[in-house]
């Protein structure tokens, strides 16, 4: 992987990664570290998974991490103020389709308000987003799908020559948290049925350091008017 191509994007700047302390955020941090980036502020609302990352990391001065919560936007205002971000890349949010079937109010909450929120505040500042959704957005059939595409919606009504603002739409990231493989693992493990949807289904996969790579990738693309796809294939 050649990271010197992200020189003119990222030497000396300030980077703003939400949802740090999750499978994307985390490696994003630590891609971002390959870099010349002169700070990596982390935010994310679990403190056992940033305390994790914190123990990681330690050895990296240029890393500083931040429990908060993205519905908190006066907190938002004031880390992007005081670290003096200058790229912000939005990977909170709810994910697991299961847990949000049952837990509606808490995903439109985060996943719509808390993105808006997010929104607003970097336009505010006039910080460029790039923001990270699923598959799931695409004729969406879950309450996950539906509050990511609204949220994708959102992020396209806010992008503007001045203001821009992408979305990068992801497909199965392989043993990412709360990824299929570890249960198809456990179950192999235990030697119970396997719980696929259809033995013809394809599933398409790509590994953490892909996919993070592939979004450092998405601020070089100049006119991004809809939503950026990764090639799964």
């Amino acid at each position: 992987i050649n990271f010197n191509v992200f020189s003119k994007d990222l030497n000396f700047k300030n980077i703003l990664v939400t949802g740090a302390a999750g499978s994307i955020g985390s490696q994003m941090v630590r891609q971002l570290l390959n870099t010349g980036v002169n700070k990596i502020i982390g935010y994310d609302n679990s403190e056992i998974d940033l305390f994790n990352l914190k123990n990681e990391l330690k050895e990296f001065k240029k890393v500083n991490l931040y429990l908060g919560d993205i519905l908190d936007r006066k907190f938002l205002n004031y880390i992007l103020e005081k670290e003096k971000i200058n790229f912000i890349y939005h990977a909170a949010a709810y994910k697991h389709v299961g847990i949000l079937e049952n837990n509606i109010e808490s995903a439109i909450r985060n996943n719509i308000f808390g993105t808006e929120n997010v929104l607003k505040s970097a336009r505010a500042s006039k910080i460029p987003i790039v923001t990270i959704s699923t598959d799931k957005a695409v004729k969406p059939t879950s309450i996950l799908g539906l509050t990511k595409r609204v949220s994708e919606i959102l992020c396209l009504k806010y992008n503007n020559k001045l203001f821009p603002s992408k979305v990068v739409r992801f497909g199965n990231v392989f043993g990412s948290m709360g990824s299929v493989v570890p249960t198809f693992i456990n179950q192999i493990n235990q030697r119970v049925p396997i719980t696929i949807t259809d033995k013809k289904v394809k599933r398409y996969f790509m590994t953490l350091n892909d996919a993070a790579y592939l979004l450092l990738w998405s601020m070089k693309i100049k006119k991004a008017n809809n939503v950026l796809v990764l090639n799964m294939g």
